[in-house]
């Protein structure tokens, strides 16, 4: 993880909840997207540091510290501009802390990135209702996630 900082990321964020009087914590988004807009080498780099960090999270680490280094490795897939690579890792972070608000804001802004308006507003609509339906999932991953989406916005109607 200090091979992380070293490159300007930070590892912690405020875990920010739907209730709290915070806005969601964009310092990782921000910070990435400064150090790293343009910077292919450095970027593929991070992207390998993060994922052998995950890795070994995985054995032993918390699942809110798994659940943040898969949203920095979402946030550095996003800053490369792939999108659907970064869905994934935010679908992944969701898995492990779905309490924080900032993982399922990330997921919706890199669903619009992707070019998916109709399932970005579905999201953003009935932001309050996602949250609050995917906190009771067993299970959670792009399958669910995008049942959950079409249960609640067709529950809002």
């Amino acid at each position: 993880m200090r091979e992380l900082e070293k490159m300007g990321i930070p590892v912690n964020r405020v875990e920010v909840t739907l209730n709290s009087s915070s806005p969601h914590d964009e310092s990782i988004s921000y910070n990435i997207a400064v150090n790293f807009y343009g910077k292919e080498r450095e970027l593929k780099y991070a992207i390998k540091e993060v994922n052998s960090y995950i890795k070994k999270l995985l054995k032993i680490g918390s699942k809110k510290k798994i659940s943040l280094a898969y949203s920095i490795a979402g946030n550095l897939f996003y800053t490369k501009g792939n999108y659907k690579m970064a869905t994934g890792y935010f679908i992944e972070s969701i898995k492990y802390n779905r309490k924080d608000l900032t993982n399922w804001v990330e997921l919706f802004f890199a669903i619009r990135a992707m070019g998916k308006f109709e399932l970005f507003e579905k999201c953003i609509f009935n932001i309050e209702a996602i949250y609050d339906e995917g906190q009771n999932q067993t299970q959670f991953g792009q399958k669910q996630f995008l049942e959950l989406v079409e249960k609640v916005s067709t529950n809002g109607k």
